[in-house]
């Protein structure tokens, strides 16, 4: 196997052998970190889902509370384009996709205001 597949292979098997929901978001941490990603949430929302529901996630609790008690997830560009498509896309595509506009930029824009570097390069 080549360096990148025998890497994908032992992420996916330690993160299948997660035993609890705090050895998953551990796992997945340390994981992204190697990647040079620091944040990460996993979850389904859905209609039926409450504010919250469902998602794991290592985002500072300031963000996060602010995220659900806004209910973000219905104007967060990354998930509209997660509804849309699994494939992989960065947030610069986003923004020449057209996501980016009402109150899509103002979340990115408060995020980049809380310190999100990915999301403080987008101008509200």
């Amino acid at each position: 196997m080549d360096f990148i597949t025998n890497q994908a292979v032992q992420s996916i098997e330690t993160i299948r052998s997660a035993g609890s929901l705090e050895e998953l978001a551990s796992s997945m941490e340390t994981i992204l970190q190697g990647l040079g990603i620091k944040y990460f949430s996993l979850g389904e929302l859905g209609v039926d889902a409450e504010p919250g529901d469902g998602v794991l996630t290592n985002f500072p609790f300031e963000w996060t509370d602010r995220y659900v008690a806004g209910r973000y997830e219905f104007n967060d560009p990354v998930h509209t384009k997660l509804i849309r498509t699994r494939a992989p896309f960065t947030w610069d595509s986003l923004l020449s996709e057209g996501y980016l506009g009402g109150k899509a930029s103002k979340i990115f824009y408060e995020g980049g205001e809380a310190g999100y570097k990915q999301a403080a390069r987008f101008r509200y």
